[in-house]
């Protein structure tokens, strides 16, 4: 089975997915207070989806630092028939 299977397939990247689509680029900290899931949990999605070319993950520098993620067009493909099966799971 292909690797990104395991990583669109996991709730809390769902959440990730949805949350970003929903709201757009967010920080890293008002991501993971939004799906309520442990620093290295998040962090370990946000890898994984960066990886798999789903968003991207940015440093901005300044004080404070802050980490920014958004949906690439390919995350914003995958968000949008993930809220489509929901939307039709939920009829």
């Amino acid at each position: 089975m292909k690797e990104w299977y395991h990583t669109i397939g996991n709730p809390r990247a769902i959440l990730i997915l949805r949350h970003l689509r929903t709201n757009g680029p967010t920080s890293f900290g008002k991501l993971r207070d939004s799906t309520k899931g442990s620093l290295s949990t998040i962090n370990n999605i946000a890898v994984e989806l960066a990886a798999t070319g789903l968003i991207n993950d940015e440093i901005k520098n300044g004080f404070p630092r802050s980490r920014i993620l958004s949906l690439t067009e390919k995350g914003k493909k995958i968000a949008e028939k993930l809220m489509e099966i929901e939307k039709i799971m939920e009829e």
